[in-house]
């Protein structure tokens, strides 16, 4: 007897539909949180004068990020500060 949790293909199709537009609106949603925060740390960046603001999509091309974002700032202490602004 199995006892992994994947569908059947004998089984009912409705229980797997339902979870697929439950996954859909998930993914929606963390969509739209990730945009926010790319959008939040931006903003943030831009509002403490940082220099050479690049963001970089990497949606479909990496595993391990969604996007990239790169700044530079005029100083040592400015970058420092910058990257606590951000974290908080």
């Amino acid at each position: 007897m199995r006892s992994d949790p994947a569908p059947s293909a004998h089984e009912d199709t409705a229980s797997a539909d339902t979870s697929k537009k439950a996954t859909s609106t998930t993914e929606t949603a963390l969509d739209k949180s990730i945009k926010a925060l790319e959008t939040l740390i931006l903003s943030r960046l831009d509002d403490d004068k940082a220099q050479d603001i690049v963001h970089i999509d990497l949606t479909d091309k990496s595993s391990v990020a969604d996007s990239l974002i790169v700044a530079s700032g005029r100083s040592h202490r400015h970058v420092g500060a910058l990257a606590d602004h951000i974290l908080r």
